[in-house]
């Protein structure tokens, strides 16, 4: 009997640690996709299907080409796709499968071919408590780093964090006295309490209207003329916490002349409508859709008739783009959806199928002429009507709390303006070969954005909130693990905005104040005459030369466009306007202002530091730059010095 006890005692003893170590079964998005998409989809993808293969999703996988199927789960030996790798003979082209690859490939064959599991839980029915859902994304996040031997990073100083705080919720520095206030409050609760501050404030709508129409509107497109209506649309509602459903459902539908409806902005700034729905499914719903417009897409799901379908939505509306030197077109184009079936205005679309559908342009590499319905990315095509508008029903999709795309892409854009990148990275493509981070912690606030009414402030709370938001940027070394899977913070660069506004506040000057378009209407409208020009002309005009300062000093601050906002990319130009423009273009006149500070030196400098670096300077610092400004003709000039050195700090147009 002992012998027996001792026996399967030994049993036991060998098979626990191996079943419990044993590892997970590969699944096809995370770790067989990747294989395939390097070795095989450019034979077997979106251009090229040799013998029908398309290789590109687990389905089609199944599905197989000619042959049949290319995979039977759980039977390796039995897979053309396995025996094919097995013999050598696949990829024909380019290297081999190394052994970790082929391995990978059988054990999930061997495995039944499993894909990633979805989370498809509903939302609750109102939102969690933004504290209890940090905590919970801080638990997932710690559960990865211990899995990973990665040691979370301490929690950043008060200094690095207001500025941190300012800077992502409301696109400014902090004031001097509200930065040293800070400093000063022993309260526990002090960051959760300047979060609840800063979104309450007029600056979080402000900023969150900048950032959003940076990402709406091209570059290409005479930036920033007569859109200012456009941006106090976008605060007010942010304000007013109007739900991001809504404003997208505006975004996506609206019509009229821009002078009464500013969210036209967003269809007039982008001409073919192709250009407005492939804005769309990269902002909305974390898709691109570009590589699909003249075939299937190379390497992700997408189909041509995809991307055609969302087009179509938007086929049978017009709008009048930016353009000429005082863009008073902006200013009255109308935005109609009123192209009739068989004509219209548009040169691409000159021949329109019925029922919103259209035909495959002459400049695509394939299917020219074919005739495409609307169509959701799901691949649902609806029933429409034989008139639009159209466009209605496609934002009725999109913002459907059915449709998980809508706030996945919300949350990931969310956590990528607090952190520098997405949980999913880049920020808007969220394929299925693009695996987040924490996918438990994407579909958490995906599900709590729902929950929340589509509450932007919802979302900020809870990410803010975590532990993670709070840990310190500076690296102990070159530690990119680290700030991927988000043990530390990653410093981010100021955009050109943030950087206008923070040197005025460091200056002590009022930052810029967009003008709307009916400050220059006359309080009462005169009455119509044909033959004078309309009051929205002048008063469009007078806007334009009110904002004409405000964009030339953008533009030049304006570093080449990337999409990692980690990424240090100012130039030349930029760093001689930061040393000769701004408050540092007046000659006398900053060091006669500073000159009226009230304090000894020490002090003066001390206000300098907090209004500029958002901290108080160290006791060297404080006891060279109070050398300089005894050093010079007068204290104000030495003031003038020491905040020029500062505004001109890498610091300075870094955010902690």
């Amino acid at each position: 009997m002992n012998l027996l006890r001792l026996a399967a005692t030994a049993c036991l003893a060998a098979l626990g640690p191996a079943a419990a170590a044993a590892p997970p079964a590969p699944t096809f998005e995370g770790d067989v996709l990747p294989i395939l998409r390097s070795a095989c989809v450019s034979c077997h993808g979106g251009v090229t299907k040799k013998n029908g293969l398309d290789l590109r999703t687990r389905d089609s996988v199944l599905q197989g080409g000619k042959a049949g199927p290319a995979v039977v789960p759980g039977k390796p030996d039995e897979s053309p796709l396995w025996k094919k790798v097995a013999a050598g003979e696949m990829p024909k082209e380019g290297e081999k499968l190394t052994a970790a690859e082929a391995g990978t490939l059988k054990a999930w064959i061997a495995a039944g071919a499993p894909a990633v599991a979805r989370d498809d839980t509903a939302a609750p029915a109102k939102p969690g408590d933004p504290a209890a859902v940090a905590a919970a994304v801080d638990k997932a996040i710690a559960a990865r780093l211990a899995d990973q031997k990665l040691e979370p990073y301490p929690p950043a100083d008060d200094a690095a964090f207001v500025r941190r705080a300012f800077l992502d919720l409301t696109g400014r520095v902090p004031p001097a006295d509200r930065a040293a206030a800070f400093l000063d409050d022993k309260s526990p609760d002090k960051r959760a309490e300047l979060i609840d501050e800063l979104l309450a404030s007029p600056g979080y709508g402000r900023h969150q209207a900048a950032v959003w129409h940076d990402l709406l509107m091209p570059l290409d497109n005479n930036r920033r003329v007569l859109v200012a209506d456009f941006r106090h649309w976008l605060a007010d509602g942010f304000d007013a916490g109007r739900g991001w459903d809504k404003t997208v459902t505006t975004l996506l539908t609206a019509t009229g002349r821009y002078g009464e409806s500013p969210a036209t902005a967003f269809f007039s700034a982008h001409a073919e409508p192709k250009d407005a729905a492939v804005k769309a499914a990269r902002l909305f719903l974390g898709v691109r859709l570009e590589c699909a417009e003249c075939h299937d897409h190379p390497y992700a799901r997408w189909s041509q008739e995809n991307h055609w379908g969302l087009v179509a939505f938007f086929s049978r509306a017009r709008g009048s783009k930016n353009g000429g030197v005082l863009d008073r077109k902006v200013a009255f184009s109308a935005v109609t959806e009123d192209v009739p079936a068989g004509g219209g205005s548009l040169n691409a679309y000159k021949a329109l199928p019925p029922r919103g559908a259209l035909k495959i342009p002459v400049d695509a590499a394939t299917n020219v002429g074919k005739v495409v319905r609307p169509r959701f990315l799901d691949g649902t095509v609806p029933e429409l009507g034989d008139d639009p508008p159209y466009r209605p029903a496609l934002a009725a999709w999109v913002t459907d709390p059915k449709n998980a795309a809508f706030a996945r892409a919300t949350a990931n854009r969310v956590w990528w303006q607090c952190f520098g990148r997405g949980l999913v990275d880049p920020v808007d493509d969220l394929d299925e070969r693009n695996r987040p981070a924490y996918p438990e912690v994407l579909a958490r606030l995906a599900r709590e954005f729902v929950a929340s009414g589509y509450d932007y402030r919802h979302l900020f709370r809870c990410v803010c909130l975590t532990d993670a938001y709070r840990r310190t940027s500076v690296a102990r070394r070159n530690d990119d693990a680290a700030a991927r899977l988000f043990a530390r913070q990653s410093p981010k660069v100021l955009g050109p905005e943030p950087i206008l506004d923070s040197l005025a506040l460091a200056a002590g000057e009022a930052p810029f104040a967009a003008p709307r378009l009916a400050d220059f209407l006359p309080k009462t409208p005169p009455p119509a005459d044909p033959k004078k020009a309309s009051p929205f002309e002048g008063a469009a005009v007078k806007q334009l030369n009110a904002m004409r300062p405000r964009n030339e000093a953008i533009n030049q601050l304006l570093a080449p466009a990337a999409a990692d906002p980690t990424e240090y990319r100012l130039g030349l130009l930029q760093a001689l306007r930061l040393m000769n423009g701004g408050p540092f273009d007046g000659g006398p006149a900053l060091a006669a202002r500073l000159a009226k500070e009230a304090g000894a030196p020490a002090a003066v400098v001390e206000r300098l530091y907090l209004g500029s670096l958002s901290r108080r300077p160290t006791a060297d610092e404080s006891r060279r730059m109070t050398d300089y400004v005894t050093r010079q003709p007068s204290h104000g000039a030495g003031y003038a010095g020491v905040l020029w050195v500062l505004c001109n700090s890498a610091e300075f147009v870094t955010v902690p």
